[in-house]
């Protein structure tokens, strides 16, 4: 019978079961606090931190079971202000969050670490025994007590509760860049390719609580949360007229609309996307030269212009940004706007 609903689970429900497993194998009692060290962690003395000092903290030696703390190191907790750029639940039903610092640049997938991003996770309450029920079912770092409790059952109803109506089909959720506090334990990952890794492989793990000093669904405006694939809806100025501004890149054929509703439409991509905001001054996250690239921006108080850069440091202006509007430009690294504020939208 276990082997038919493997089976039936391979040919059949495929999307549908990978995300039906409950938790994970690889050091799972260590993230959800299972393992006989974790009345260790240091839950009443919390460091402050910011994302610069935290990649650089030194890796120590991981055991190659999935049960030992690395001590001190995985002990420690941390409290750091960050910028949540995007998240998504994974198939063991984790939270995965990507967190940057304000130059919102953050590691791709199998990508090179840029040194600005580290990886936050919020455990689910239902999978402390991990997928093959061989951990434990307690854990300390579910629900703290006190004035100010953390835990990681606070930080995930956090979450619940700032995005409402997420994707969690698997798909990444916009953090549109939000101003958050995290506390959290430290947590040394094996790589495997993540999306936001730390050069150092740190992430926090558990997140214990995060606070939200501004909104992403204020920041996105008109947009629902979550959600920042191609065919994704995105906040977006009004255009210039009382007729929709359409967009065309006239060597994908892909184009862009901004709706009666004031929102930015891009056409469904082949492969996936990725949306963000841009603040005026502030460039994007490293893009990877996407197929497509849109930028739209608010009217700002004096003229200014769309720049792009091959690396981070060369800019070149596109077109200027009077009044408020939307264009396509060529797939650069970087794009920044040099007094409004906007948004992107990348295809690849």
């Amino acid at each position: 019978m276990s082997r038919f609903l493997t089976t039936l689970c391979l040919f059949v429900f495929s999307a549908a079961c990978a995300f039906a497993q409950c938790g994970g194998q690889e050091r799972w009692a260590v993230k959800d606090g299972t393992d006989d060290t974790a009345s260790q962690v240091q839950l009443d003395n919390i460091t402050d931190m910011t994302i610069a000092q935290l990649v650089k903290i030194k890796q120590p030696k991981i055991a190659n079971d999935n049960t030992t703390r690395a001590t001190p190191e995985e002990t420690m907790v941390v409290r750091v202000k960050a910028r949540l750029i995007q998240w998504k639940l994974e198939s063991d039903q984790d939270f995965h969050v990507v967190l940057t610092d304000d130059t919102l640049k953050f590691t791709p997938g199998h990508g090179r670490p840029t040194g600005h991003s580290v990886i936050g996770e919020v455990p689910s309450t239902d999978c402390l025994s991990g997928s093959h029920d061989e951990f434990g079912t307690t854990s300390p770092l579910l629900e703290g007590t006190g004035s100010d409790p953390i835990g990681f059952k606070i930080s995930r109803q956090q979450m619940t509760d700032e995005f409402p109506d997420a994707d969690l089909s698997g798909g990444w959720n916009d953090g549109g860049g939000a101003h958050v506090e995290v506390v959290g334990v430290v947590f040394f990952d094996r790589a495997h390719g993540q999306v936001g890794r730390a050069p150092n492989n740190l992430e926090i793990h558990p997140i214990l609580s995060i606070q939200f000093l501004d909104h992403p669904q204020e920041l996105m405006a008109a947009a629902p949360t979550g959600k920042s694939t191609a065919n994704t809806i995105i906040a977006a100025p009004p255009a210039k007229s009382g007729q929709p501004l359409v967009i065309q890149d006239p060597n994908s054929g892909e184009s862009a609309s901004v709706t009666a509703d004031k929102a930015l439409k891009v056409t469904s991509s082949v492969e996936s996307g990725t949306s963000g905001i841009l603040r005026a001054g502030t460039a994007s996250a490293d893009l990877g030269f996407p197929k497509t690239l849109t930028v739209c921006w608010f009217t700002a108080a004096s003229p200014g212009a769309i720049q792009i850069s091959i690396d981070g440091k060369n800019w070149f202006d596109v077109d200027n940004t009077n009044g408020s509007g939307c264009r396509s430009v060529p797939p650069a690294r970087f794009v920044k706007l040099t007094t409004a504020k906007g948004m992107f939208q990348a295809s690849y």
